[in-house]
Parts: structure tokens; sequence; C-alpha cells
């Protein structure tokens, strides 16, 4: 891995690719971005997309953020090139299986088994986006571990040089996963350790659903302060996904409960890690977008400091922002207004505003009868199968699809 140019956001080039690894253990794929679209997992065809996109070819797998930039949207690439110009660091992100408790409405059976059960009992019901046969999960290979540990090697090694190191666990529920017979988390601990100095500047984040029974919580608290009572130079952060609260967090995080979510934020909130709420903001959490924040911002207050950070559902379209019509801005308008005239103590405050107003400029970007009408068929399947209906989360969203 060689030292990164000097990136601005406007530059052609992507500085992801000089600093990132995708793994993506169920589906065989390595890529340096984890929007890229298409199968790359060769070390060839690996090798051909980072010189093209250090050259500033605009590669068709790169497309998400060529589209998003024509649209006058900030992309990811753009986002990448602000956060990693002059820094000596390199981050890996591993989603090592699809086992998961639970089916979140923007998801697929890919990422969660919870949703392949589903689709595979559902198939005449299902909407056919959860259907694309991309979206079949397969299962964890040694090849797989090797081509893992190979890497956790390699960034150990670096990190004699003075480079930062960092790996993220997704899945899939990371917390739930584990190499023969070990959880991954230890796993990865473990081998970093084996080779870097206890000094060695080494990050762990793990992006959990929050939905973890109190045993699998408990082990996985335990663990990282092991680890961390060790090793001077480990930074734990613990990432838990949530968009909206209540009922609409149930709807759209379909097989969580908002409670015990809350609760193990509270748990984790209470280690002394750093705690941030990652957000994939979609058309039916919107609504919701500023109760979120008063969650967030009380709960940074009263329990431990908290990072908000906004992305937007690229995928499915039928769920992104970009369906919705202006009558929706108001959601954006009144959750910029409570971080601008309330006390905040989001750590996150002037970066959480940006994103709002980023994701703002996305209404209405993709709005046509035919996206429409693939929306109302999700939303129909979710009735229908799961029992849950639209009105009684979004009733802004139920109308306009029954007037459009």
């Amino acid at each position: 891995m060689e030292e990164s140019p000097n990136y601005s956001i406007d530059n052609p080039f992507c500085s992801r690719v000089y600093h990132e690894r995708i793994v993506r253990t169920f589906s065989d794929r390595v890529a340096p971005c984890c929007k890229m679209e298409g199968k790359i997992i060769s070390s060839g065809s690996f090798e051909s997309l980072v010189d093209d996109v250090k050259a500033g070819v605009k590669r068709e797998e790169c497309s998400i953020c060529w589209r998003a930039e024509e649209n006058g949207v900030t992309s990811h690439r753009q986002r990448g090139n602000r956060i990693w110009n002059n820094v000596k660091a390199q981050h890996m992100e591993i989603y090592y299986e699809s086992l998961c408790d639970i089916a979140c409405i923007y998801c697929n059976p890919l990422y969660s088994s919870k949703w392949a059960a589903e689709a595979k009992k559902n198939k005449e019901a299902i909407p056919k986006y959860y259907l694309n046969p991309y979206f079949k999960s397969e299962k964890v290979q040694p090849k797989h571990n090797q081509y893992i540990l190979k890497e956790i090697e390699r960034m150990a090694e670096w990190s004699h040089r003075g480079w930062r190191s960092s790996i993220t666990l997704l899945g899939g529920e990371p917390l739930i996963h584990s190499v023969n017979d070990t959880s991954l988390l230890e796993t990865v601990l473990s081998e970093f350790y084996k080779r870097a100095s206890s000094e060695a500047e080494f990050g762990i984040s793990i992006q959990t659903n929050g939905n973890s029974n109190s045993d699998v919580l408990k082990r996985s608290i335990d663990t990282l302060k092991y680890f961390k009572d060790r090793y001077r130079g480990l930074f734990v952060h613990i990432g838990l996904s949530g968009e909206s609260t209540n009922k609409n967090f149930e709807y759209v995080r379909y097989g969580a409960e908002w409670e015990r979510f809350r609760n193990n934020m509270e748990a984790w909130g209470k280690t002394g890690f750093k705690i941030t709420m990652q957000t994939a903001m979609n058309a039916v959490a919107i609504c919701d977008l500023e109760n979120l924040l008063v969650y967030a911002n009380t709960f940074s207050k009263e329990i431990s400091p908290l990072e908000v950070r906004i992305s937007p559902v690229d995928y499915p379209e039928e769920l992104s922002l970009g369906i919705l019509d202006d009558s929706f801005q108001v959601y954006f308008d009144d959750a910029l207004s409570f971080l601008k005239n309330n006390k905040t103590y989001l750590l996150t405050k002037d970066e959480t505003y940006q994103d709002i107003k980023d994701l703002r400029e996305m209404i209405g970007k993709k709005n046509s009868s035919s996206l429409l009408s693939k929306t109302k068929d999700m939303v129909r399947y979710y009735k229908e199968v799961r029992g849950l209906d639209l009105k009684d989360v979004n009733p802004h969203l139920n109308q306009y699809l029954i007037e459009n």
C-alpha cells in the first residue's frame, strides 16, 4: 500500500483506493469502497480497478458516485477525499457472515439471514428487488479467513512504520459471528496483537444493530475490556444502527425491539468506549428525524458523549429520499431547527447539521411514477407478510403513495 497524494473534494481521483479495503466473504468480494457495484475479487481485476481510479477513469463499478455528482449531490468519493486527505492510515471493513436477527426494510437477503429465510418462504409475494440473484449469500470459506488474516498481518507490520490501522466489523450482525468457535471480535484483536506492539495505534469498530441478547452483550463488552486493559494503543468504537425511534424504528428494522435497543445502547454508553449512532436515512424514517435527534441529544447529555452520522439509503431506490417531493422537506427543516435553536450535546453537531443539509438536496432526485409503483409494492408486502401498516408510522408517506 502506497501513500496517497494530496486530495481535495474536487480532485477527480478517489482516495479510498489507497486507504480502504472492503471484504465481503459471503459474496466473495473484495473492493476499495462499500458503494462499489459489481463483483471484484481476483487480484488482477482489483489491481486494474485501482490503477484506473488513480488515473481518473470513470469505471462502471463507481457509477453510484458519478451519478450522485452529476445530480449535484455530495458523493461517497468526495466525502472520502475529505476524510483521507494527508492521513497516514489504513482501514478494512469486514462483512464476515450474513447471520443476522433482524431484517431492515432497506437491507436484503445477502446481508441478513433473517431476510433470506423470509424471502425463501414468500417467493410469490415478495417484491422483485429482494429476489435479485446477486443477493445469494455464500458460506465463509477457508480462503476468506486466509485473506482476512493476511490483511491483519499486513496492517500489524505497517504499524511499525507509524501507520495507524483500523478494522470495522459489520454483517449481518458481527457480535454473533465466530471463526472456528472463537468470536470474530476476539480473533481480529488476537491476530493483530500477535505482531504489533502494545503501543501500536489500532482501532476496532463494531457496527451492531443493538438487538443483542444479554449474554452476547456481556461477552462482547468483557472481550473488549480485556484487550483495552492490556494494549494502550487500542481504540474501541461502537456504532449502533438506528434511524428512528419507537414504532417507526421497529417498522424499519423489522425484528428489532426499541426498548432493547435503548437498554443496549445505555450499556455500551457506560463502558467509556466511543459511541456513534449510524443512520441509514430512508423515506420511511425521515418523518422521525427530529425525534431521533432529541433522543440522541438526551443520551449524549445524560449517559455518554455521542456522535450521530447520517447517511442516505441509495438502494433500494424505492426507499431512497429521492422518491419524495418537496412537502417532505419540512422534516429536514425541523431537524435543522432543533440543532440550531437548542443546546446540543452531540459531539458532531456541525457535522450532523451538514449531513442533514446534504440529504435535503436529495429530495425529488428520483421521483417517478414507475419507482413509486415499486415503493407501493414494498409497502404492501410489509403489511401483508409482516403485519406492519405504514400509516401507523409515517402517515405523510402513506398518503403520498395513495395520491401518486
